[in-house]
């Protein structure tokens, strides 16, 4: 290696490491499509928990008022869609509202839960609840929406169940898989 090629080298090193704190390097990074590394997809679930676990909620809701099951099942990780009767499930929960799904009082901040070992996080994960989801009949129910965001095996990221009680009746019915820790 020439000594101008050395040069360039170190300048190039000192450049990036005096523009690390100011945000350039997640620009670069970014612009070279390296933004979505997992240590940096993690660290944002990990700061962003609760408004992502809110927004699962939130988008689950909008996929069941529209009736939208492809949109809903999308939400869903891959050990839910794969177990076989996701489909089905779903047009139970259609059927188990009385009435047609028109809007909901609020969403709770999730119960989260998270575990590490040797300083990474392996689990984070969140329920947040759809409360006071009212029917175009009055009818009242509250929906959990269980998500979890990180977990070492990638097929249990997304909503894993929905669980659907009906205030007025005091029934319940779940959706999908309930996680396995």
């Amino acid at each position: 290696m020439t000594l101008a090629k050395k040069l360039l080298a170190v300048a190039i090193c000192a450049a990036m490491s005096l523009c690390a704190g100011c945000g350039v390097v997640d620009k670069i990074k970014e612009t070279v499509g390296l933004s979505s590394l997992s240590s940096d997809t993690d660290e944002y679930k990990i700061k962003n928990q609760n408004k992502l676990c809110i927004k699962a909620a939130e988008d689950a809701f909008e996929a069941i008022k529209k009736h939208d099951t492809q949109a809903l099942k999308a939400m869903f990780c891959q050990k839910t869609t794969n177990s076989g009767n996701l489909d089905e499930e779903i047009e139970k929960m259609y059927e188990f509202f009385d009435g047609e799904v028109e809007s909901y009082d609020r969403i709770s901040d999730p119960e989260t839960g998270e575990s590490t070992r040797d300083g990474v996080v392996e689990r984070l994960n969140g329920n947040p609840y759809i409360k006071a989801v009212k029917t175009s009949n009055g009818h009242e129910y509250d929906i959990c929406v269980q998500v979890v965001l990180i977990y070492k095996d990638a097929e249990w990221e997304g909503i894993t169940q929905l669980g659907i009680h009906d205030k007025a009746n005091d029934g319940y019915l779940r959706v999908g898989k309930a996680f396995d820790y």
